[in-house]
């Protein structure tokens, strides 16, 4: 109290200007003196280049890529971005190989410490050899023939149980495509990975239903409703802990945001912990002498021990078993990355579909001549593979508008990107979308057309980040491209709203918001034995 009456208002303010003033100083300073400078706006003190962020980060950095070009820098808060929007730059960068020196998205993140994200799964583990062995792990099992059939099998069930909503529906209706489709992602990644349902489809087909209810616990309905928003929040929560500075995020008013999305983060973390325990617990109480099934998540519980249900990953380096908090880690980021990339790219894909129709009437033809038109066939993986027309309608939907258009990297030593060796730790955003729409890589890139993705065309081999590098990319395509086929064999699908534009909003991701869509059975299927 002493010190405090001794210091009248006047001297307060006096000490806050002058503060501020060294403080302002010392931020201009460093940022005019910086290593390898590069183009870019300039920052003000605290909170850098946030002021430009508007709309989306895709969308700022395009902006600005158009006024400063394919190599420049921006603050996010105080900490400075390198930007590359150019395939020349990105390469090197974008390779996949275990001793890249880009594979880290993130140093010693405090946000993302918080949430307990450095040291484990996959996404920003900071670990190198820890990173290695879940990389591994994931290569040798989502990759696996064994592993690609079971998805084949898990997405045709999750597509009876929704094609059974929608009859009960009616025979002409207008849905809301979004949030069927995250329920359906949902359910179909918890069969494939757990091989149990998560009962999302059953849950909001009771809430749209105007009669007839479908039978399911309480207690399961709940569950179900509440993992679907923590999948949103966690996603949401990891652009906001990674870009935004403690001081933005614990500011009075922003911090009511930063405590929901922490609070729905660890929610969602402790739900997974349960399943994990639970299925832990069914093991050790199956008899040693039956089979487990080989679900992703009893390969994580199993992975190095006597009931290893993967084809033996183990080698020198990696022969540890997975430790339940590492296995519930990564079961997070499958459920988060399958159900978000899954959902959001089929409402792109039915978006763009349907303002092309010779683009549906080539899919037609396709179904017809690999599979046939038996609106119940149950599809194999063979088919799928040979559905070459339809993965290149998915690709180019992802290249045209790309669901994660910019991309994280942080190099773990020194790297000579455009003639300038940045030190370690140096952080980068790289626009995928940028590099999809680049003109000296894609001849007319604003132009829809699949043609671009088939074999015969030069263009089917340039660089393309649909899902990333990740050995997930083969489990999205699975389900993308059974998906599409079970919806266009079996149903007319069109737009209420032909006008519209796609309505998203942006995390990390592009979500998509809204999007009405009609759909009626194919009566030109009605010869065809039910």
């Amino acid at each position: 109290m002493g010190l405090l009456s001794n210091i009248n208002l006047n001297e307060l303010l006096s000490f806050v200007i002058v503060g501020s003033i060294g403080y302002v100083s010392y931020f201009y300073y460093k940022y005019f003196t910086r290593e390898n400078p590069l183009p870019g706006p300039l920052p003000l003190p605290l909170i850098g280049n946030f002021y430009l962020l508007k709309d989306e980060l895709a969308i700022m950095l395009s902006k600005l890529q158009a006024n400063y070009g394919d190599f420049f820098e921006v603050y996010m808060g105080n900490q400075r971005y390198v930007c590359v929007g150019n395939e020349d730059l990105a390469k090197e960068m974008m390779k996949t190989s275990l001793d890249s020196k880009f594979h880290q998205r993130t140093d010693e993140n405090n946000g993302l410490k918080e949430l307990g994200l450095l040291h484990s799964g996959l996404i920003f583990n900071i670990d190198y050899d820890d990173w290695q062995y879940h990389r591994r792990f994931y290569s040798k099992t989502m990759l696996s023939p064994l592993f690609s059939k079971q998805a084949v099998a898990s997405v045709q069930v999750g597509f009876d149980e929704m094609r059974k909503y929608w009859d009960q529906l009616g025979e002409d209706i207008v849905i809301d495509f979004p949030n069927w489709m995250k329920r359906y992602f949902l359910d179909t990644i918890a069969i494939t990975t757990s091989s149990k349902p998560a009962y999302a489809l059953a849950n909001f087909y009771n809430n749209v239903s105007p009669n007839k209810k479908i039978t399911v616990s309480t207690h399961y309905i709940k569950e179900s409703e509440m993992f679907m928003n923590a999948i949103d929040s966690f996603n949401s929560a990891l652009k906001w802990f990674n870009l935004f500075p403690a001081y933005v995020r614990n500011f009075p008013g922003i911090n009511l945001h930063t405590r929901k999305l922490k609070n729905e983060f660890f929610w969602f973390k402790n739900d997974v912990r349960k399943v994990v325990k639970a299925r832990r617990s069914e093991i050790d109480a199956t008899p040693k002498d039956q089979p487990l099934t080989p679900d992703l998540l009893t390969m994580f519980l199993t992975v190095n021990t006597p009931r290893d249900v993967t084809e033996r990953i183990a080698d020198d380096q990696h022969d540890k078993p997975m430790t339940d908090e590492e296995a519930a880690s990564n079961y997070m980021e499958v459920l988060s990355g399958g159900v978000d990339t899954g959902s959001n790219s089929i409402c792109y894909i039915v978006y763009y579909i349907s303002h092309y129709p010779d683009v549906k009437q080539k899919l037609l033809k396709e179904f017809e001549t690999v599979i046939g038109r038996d609106p119940n066939v149950k599809i194999t993986l063979d088919q799928l593979n040979k559905l070459e027309y339809t993965e290149a309608v998915i690709k180019e939907v992802s290249r045209i508008f790309t669901v994660t258009p910019v991309t994280f990297k942080k190099n773990t030593g020194p790297a000579e990107i455009g003639g300038i060796v940045f030190p370690s730790d140096t952080k980068f955003f790289i626009s995928r979308q940028a590099l999809h729409l680049s003109k000296s890589q894609w001849s007319d890139p604003d132009k829809f057309n699949p043609d671009r993705f088939l074999k015969f065309n030069p263009e089917s081999k340039n660089p393309f980040y649909m899902f990333g590098a990740g050995p997930g990319r083969n489990l999205a395509m699975i389900e993308l491209k059974a998906t599409v086929f079970m919806l266009y064999s079996r149903y007319e699908v069109e737009l209420v709203d032909m006008n519209a534009s796609i309505k998203y909003r942006s995390s990390h991701m592009r979500h998509c918001t809204e999007l009405k869509v009609r759909i009626k059975r194919r009566r030109d299927l009605d010869t065809v034995k039910n």
